[in-house]
């Protein structure tokens, strides 16, 4: 295709990555004693916005209202049909015209190479205008399913029609994304400051704004301090020189090799010049192309959690506040519930072929007295058969019902039939991990709070694998709302200048779930996978980070490098070795080496004389009580029969018969030279003696070394919250702190109560 560009549509292409140099192939005049002949060579620095204008009809007038507004003006306007409703684009070309932000595709359309492929139905958010090879113009274009970014060319035939919208918008979002016309309606109750409200606007809030007025910052290739602006509008064509610009120009590079060069300079800021990938941080973030971002710190690994359904994939931070409620496994045929060893109530979810006895949806079966029998001539759907045929003999119970009928159930027939479920425990994403193993399900049930949760609520949940990855805090300019964005994300940008530390809050959407792709999911999936649970590591510079009553980090300016309080991920459960590299072609199944202690699982009554043997090495298995509401039992969704459970009672008896010899082991571990002053102020303790203290009140060695690592001193652990404390296995209640991680000792060790941490 043809180099050459109208000046405007060169700028809707290229204005979030200039500067670019061009050549002028058609001149204009720009004004008495100045023009710009064709061949001029200029280079274009920036654009900017001139004028933003709002205008509307009243009612019986002809004139239109004119008003003008600032590209900063926070008021927000939800944007409206530009033609009636259900109007068709019937090419990408049509759409280029009018640019609504999401459309859906009406018709499946492929490429001519096979490469990009449009299914009916699909939904479109419009992104950019982009240059391919050879000069051809592409719409890029994310397929929100698939989360994939695609090029579609201008004559791509989909038949879109566009979708509304419920987000808001203010003109500054509505100018740097597609500056086009639009129709707008002012948002009812949008608090504004009265400063910046808009005077003039109808009653109706219906306006339609302009199409914004632009200017491009530009100088000669002969003087390049000299520079003037030129309307986007003007008359003039240009052809791209990019291989004839030696001005200053931005080297990029990808996330993570940016970040391994770079990390040991943070923060700093950068500048992002392209991407091949839009991911649900960038969005939350409204990253793109051009926009400068702030590296605040970089942070090692991160526990996640990888979960998949109805063809949907996901990873969701060790933050996520939602809960999930396990779902037992499903059964799908009638010569499966032969086989089936588990519980003997089952829920009828969907039946099919349902000859003689009718089985209906909601009815329970009850499998205790079940057999299997013979009949003969048994009619299944139109047609007899005289062969004899194996049936299953249970009961039912229908909703309402007052007693049970029995039934007999053809082993061709085929359904779905549930459990029903006894663990009615509501779980959090890690100790769902914890209790359940790979690849059980779970139901949403209490989404997370902060946010508009992406994860379906009453649909099957496959838990996957826990991994974990390196991650950069980063932030938009001059924005005190900071997020993790991992290094894998494949965006690519150019080192910019250092920056001061600044103080910034982790917003609430960092523990927002994350929507993957498949490819992207599986890459993630064959990764190592670690069970334990570590801390931050934070390089070089970072700013201290302080976490407040609501669970936010901060910084706090200072310079010094120091870990997360609050941020550790502290595992209610004995660490479990890594596990070895997944290979799907090989096995789905776990496997681990090197283990040093017992995984945690319940035991069994044959393993009691190995636990004995473990007291007299000085180590006692953690067993906590079926009633506990802390406690975690490794269940098995299948029912599996064998894991009998050992009452904490039984096993505190035959402790208690083993002597004094594991209570002398304790003495020796815990021995303590740190006196408490006499008013009970623990503030101006230095690291050192709170981790004799800690010792002294019976606390585990792993969990000192934790809070060693987390520098954690009087003055710091005064400022840890309940949550934070929970994580390092402490409850706090009222004035004094209590124990409860102990899991080997039959009572709980008290902090003395009249402890405080007061400055002084």
């Amino acid at each position: 295709m043809d180099s050459t560009f109208s000046l405007r549509e060169f700028i809707d292409i290229n204005k979030d990555v200039l500067p670019e140099r061009v050549k002028v192939t058609g001149g204009v005049q720009c004004g008495e004693d100045e023009d710009l002949p064709t061949g001029t060579v200029l280079d274009l620095h920036s654009v900017h916005v001139k004028q933003i204008n709002l205008v509307y009809k009243e009612k019986g007038r002809k004139i239109e209202n004119r008003i003008a507004i600032h590209e900063s003006n926070p008021t927000k306007f939800q944007i409206l049909d530009y033609h009636p409703v259900g109007h068709v684009y019937t090419t990408v070309k049509d759409l280029i015209e009018v640019c609504p932000f999401v459309v859906k595709c009406n018709k499946t359309w492929r490429s001519d190479d096979g490469a990009i492929l449009l299914e009916k139905d699909e939904i479109l958010k419009l992104i950019r205008l982009v240059v391919g090879k050879n000069w051809q113009r592409f719409l890029e274009c994310k397929l929100v399913r698939q989360m994939k970014l695609v090029q579609l060319p201008m004559d791509c035939e989909g038949h879109f029609t566009a979708k509304k919208l419920n987000n808001f918008y203010t003109v500054s979002d509505l100018v740097h994304q597609f500056p086009k016309e639009r129709k707008l309606k002012l948002v009812k109750g949008d608090v504004i400051d009265e400063r910046n409200q808009i005077p003039g606007l109808p009653l109706d809030g219906l306006v339609t704004m302009l199409t914004p007025d632009l200017e491009v910052e530009y100088s000669m290739k002969e003087y390049p301090g000299d520079r003037h602006r030129l309307g986007v509008n003007t008359d003039m064509t240009v052809s791209p020189r990019p291989d004839d610009y030696i001005g200053d120009v931005l080297n990029y590079i990808d996330l993570n090799g940016f970040v391994e060069k770079n990390k040991k300079l943070f923060p700093i800021r950068a500048k992002v010049h392209d991407w091949d990938e839009i991911t649900s941080i960038t969005e939350h973030l409204n990253i793109r192309p051009g926009m400068q971002i702030d590296i605040h710190g970089y942070h090692d690994e991160r526990m996640k959690f990888l979960l998949w359904c109805d063809g949907d994939y996901f990873i969701i931070p060790s933050s996520y506040q939602g809960r999930f409620r396990a779902c037992p496994k499903q059964i799908n045929s009638v010569e499966d519930l032969l086989k089936h060893n588990g519980d003997r109530v089952l829920v009828v979810k969907e039946a099919k072929y349902m000859p003689y006895d009718s089985v209906n949806v909601g009815d329970i079966l009850d499998l205790t007295r079940r057999r299997l029998s013979h009949l003969e001539k048994v009619e299944r759907g139109k047609h007899h058969r005289d062969a004899e045929v194996e049936v299953l003999l249970c009961t039912k119970e229908s909703p309402g019902a007052m007693y049970s009928i029995p039934v007999s159930l053809p082993t061709f027939m085929e359904g779905v039939f549930e459990p029903i479920p006894k663990d009615t425990t509501l779980y959090s994403i890690t100790n769902a991990h914890a209790v359940y193993k790979r690849g059980s399900q779970f139901e949403l049930v209490r989404p997370d709070p902060r946010f508009e949760d992406i994860l379906p609520q009453n649909t099957r949940i496959t838990l996957d694998f826990c991994i974990r990855e390196p991650e950069i805090m980063i932030s938009l300019v001059d924005d005190k709302m900071a997020m993790h964005l991992p290094t894998r994300t494949d965006i690519q940008v150019s080192f910019m200048t250092q920056i001061q530390h600044k103080n910034v809050k982790l917003a609430e959407l960092d523990s927002a779930p994350e929507k993957l792709s498949a490819e992207r999911y599986n890459e993630l999936a064959a990764q190592d996978h670690d069970y334990e649970t570590v801390d931050y590591e934070i390089v070089n510079t970072f700013p201290r980070m302080v976490v407040d009553g609501d669970n936010q980090i901060y910084t706090d300016g200072a310079s010094l490098p120091r870990s997360l309080p609050g941020r550790k991920e502290v595992s209610t459960l004995p660490p479990v070795p890594t596990q070895k590299k997944h290979n799907p072609q090989v096995s789905k199944s776990l496997s681990f080496s090197n283990i040093d202690q017992p995984p945690p699982v319940p035991l069994r009554q044959h393993r009691l004389k190995k636990t004995l043997s473990q007291v007299d090495q000085g180590y006692v298995e953690p067993i906590k009580s079926q009633t506990s509401p802390t406690c975690l039992k490794a269940k098995d969704p299948e029912g599996d029969d064998e894991y009998n459970y050992v009452d904490e009672e039984e096993v505190a008896d035959i402790l208690k018969e083993m002597g004094q010899k594991f209570k002398g082991n304790q003495h020796v571990i815990h021995e303590c030279h740190t006196t408490i002053p006499d008013d009970g102020n623990l503030y101006n303790f230095t690291i050192e003696q709170m981790a004799d203290f800690f010792k002294q009140q019976n606390i585990e060695d792993s969990v000192i070394q934790q809070m060693k690592a987390a520098h954690l001193d009087g003055k710091a652990f005064s400022k840890l919250s309940d949550d934070q404390l929970k994580r390092y296995g402490l409850d706090k209640q009222g004035t004094h702190m209590q124990l409860f991680r102990n899991l080997s000792r039959k009572k709980t060790h008290l902090f003395s109560k009249f402890l405080t941490f007061s400055k002084k």
